[in-house]
């Protein structure tokens, strides 16, 4: 703009919301995760803030609207739960189930399996690949109809970038396929994706955004061919894109390989992580805290997703039911992140 000014002296607008999940930083401490937000940026003393006071998913159910801040802002009384810091998570209509069946009965029914429309905006959300992985395969081989469709990635170790391109290692002796086959890692998919005509799955990668495919969006699959899927939006079924493979490149864990794989650019979507259903309004939900959430704003950002309380259940042990059908669970809050 032809001036020092911030931002070339235009008005910005940032928007968001600190109870949410913070930037994510692979490894990083409690430190570098606080020093990426932009409240620790030298941007933030120049900033008019500006307090918006009421939730607009939860308008019409006040009082779990207000549940939600306390939880988001860490204001429910913790307790000493068999040597973990717990909150006991108790709230008028809340449905517990102890079991991955009785959780996709009530969010996949039979009867609405067919309804691409209403059942993407079902989710069962969990803080875990693992978990997701697990939901996902039960619900395509035993819930969904139809054949397995088998979708495998090129897997190749790269030795060298130059520029754009990147230089694959010849010489597979101490990287074998089968090795680079098991690596995964969060946002790539992976190297065997199962799926069936119908089956709904979420984008990795931005497509088209002109077209509303970009990450995050669900599409449909329609037919499969061997380099190319055919799919479209759970609201319109007569439109269809298609996808090709595309390239991710990630790390082999700290061994400081770079590995190049070839794969679609989807993942089954009738479970996700917390962290990439941010952002989503959902009719329905199921919170998978068999295992605790682990960072900032990851309880608020599940419970969050719906509008009432109504319209959410949650799987977890026995043992973590309190007498009165609470449920103990981790709730990480970073108060550094919440003042202004």
């Amino acid at each position: 703009m032809g001036n020092q000014l911030s931002f070339g002296g235009k008005n910005i607008v940032f928007s968001g919301d600190f109870r949410q999940i913070p930037p994510v930083i692979k490894y990083g401490s409690k430190a570098e995760i606080l020093s990426s937000s932009i409240k620790f940026s030298e941007v933030w003393k120049h900033l008019e803030i500006l307090h918006l006071s009421v939730s607009q998913r939860s308008i019409n159910d006040p009082s779990y609207s207000e549940f939600l801040l306390k939880v988001g802002e860490g204001k429910i009384q913790e307790t000493l739960c068999k040597d973990e810091t717990l909150i006991c998570l108790n709230f008028p209509n809340l449905k517990i189930f102890h079991s991955i069946e009785d959780v996709i009965d009530f969010i996949y029914p039979q009867d609405d399996l067919q309804n691409f429309c209403e059942l993407s905006k079902r989710c069962i959300l969990s803080p875990t690949n693992k978990n997701i992985n697990q939901i996902n395969r039960v619900i395509i081989k035993e819930r969904i109809p139809g054949e397995e469709i088998y979708l495998y990635s090129a897997d190749t170790a790269i030795i060298e970038e130059k520029g754009r391109e990147s230089i694959v290692n010849p010489d597979s002796t101490y990287l074998c396929a089968d090795f680079l086959n098991k690596l995964n890692e969060p946002g790539v998919p992976e190297h065997k994706i199962t799926v069936k005509i119908g089956a709904i799955c979420i984008l990795l990668r931005n497509l088209n955004f002109e077209e509303g495919l970009v990450n995050g969006t669900k599409v449909v699959i329609k037919t499969v061919k061997k380099f190319i899927i055919e799919v479209c939006l759970p609201e319109n079924e007569n439109k269809t894109f298609l996808i090709p493979r595309i390239s991710f490149k990630f790390s082999a864990g700290d061994t400081g390989v770079q590995i190049l794989r070839r794969q679609f650019p989807i993942k089954l979507a009738y479970a996700l992580t917390i962290n990439k259903a941010q952002g989503q309004t959902l009719n329905l939900a199921a919170i998978d805290l068999r295992d605790h959430v682990f960072a900032h704003g990851q309880l608020y950002v599940a419970l969050s997703r719906v509008r009432s309380s109504k319209n959410i259940c949650i799987l977890t042990s026995q043992s973590k039911v309190s007498e009165d059908n609470g449920i103990y669970t981790a709730n990480p809050v970073f108060h550094e992140l919440l003042l202004t």
